[in-house]
């Protein structure tokens, strides 16, 4: 007998949001640091300044929130992306039985070292490939005179990875290099580069995910009718 599928449109759209206030925090985060460096760049808060003083403890409380906001968003977005790409991964393997890895190897190889450097985008390009055949073929199969227009491309996906590899490798340097040898000049630009390289991913991420359900709506329909 054949496995059910199993629903995955909760999964996807709890990722996205998580992912989006992901981003969110980071940008929110980044303008309060731009904040806190025009306050100091024009001396404010010094001694006896009530106002300022006060004013200074809201940006740091703000700041605090924030970071903790942030924290707690992106790990929530890695578990739930984890979580909605395993449910995806499994019914491929339930429709194709072609898939090369058990669905739980789907979660397991992110926090392989060196393996998660390239093993992830391996699956994600699987899904995203084997998908788009199953689809195609059902298509060519039916007697529908639509055109086939909803191609899952993989191209998106190398572009994420490759922001996401560029992401780790600025956030690797800066914590190995003591931060003497950049001055705040060169720490401010390497919080511009994590900030935009996650900011990136994150909306890449959203495209890919959004772009999938569009596939599985697809699939769940074919899978009814037959």
């Amino acid at each position: 007998m054949k496995e059910a599928l199993r629903l995955n449109e909760q999964r996807g759209k709890t990722a996205t949001i998580f992912i989006e206030i992901t981003i969110g925090s980071c940008l929110l985060n980044l303008s309060i640091g731009f904040l806190i460096a025009i306050l100091l760049m024009h001396g404010g808060g010094k001694t006896g300044n009530f106002v300022m003083e006060n004013y200074h403890k809201s940006v740091y409380y703000l700041t605090r929130f924030t970071t903790y906001l942030f924290l707690v968003a992106f790990i929530s977005s890695i578990v739930t992306f984890i979580r909605w790409l395993r449910r995806a991964y499994y019914n491929l393997d339930v429709l194709t039985k072609e898939c090369v890895y058990d669905d739980s190897w789907v979660a397991k190889v992110w926090f392989i070292p060196f393996l998660n450097l390239y093993r992830p985008y391996g699956l994600m390009k699987e899904l995203y490939e084997k998908t788009d055949e199953y689809l195609f073929e059902q298509y060519m199969l039916s007697d529908t005179d639509e055109v086939y227009f909803e191609r899952l491309k993989a191209g998106i996906l190398k572009w994420w990875w490759t922001v996401n590899i560029l992401y780790v490798s600025v956030f690797t340097l800066e914590l190995i290099t003591p931060s003497m040898l950049f001055g705040l000049m060169g720490i401010g630009i390497f919080g511009l580069l994590k900030v935009g390289l996650l900011v990136l991913s994150g909306v890449l991420l959203i495209s890919i995910i959004k772009s999938y359900q569009k596939a599985e709506k697809l699939i769940y329909a074919i899978n009814q009718s037959v």
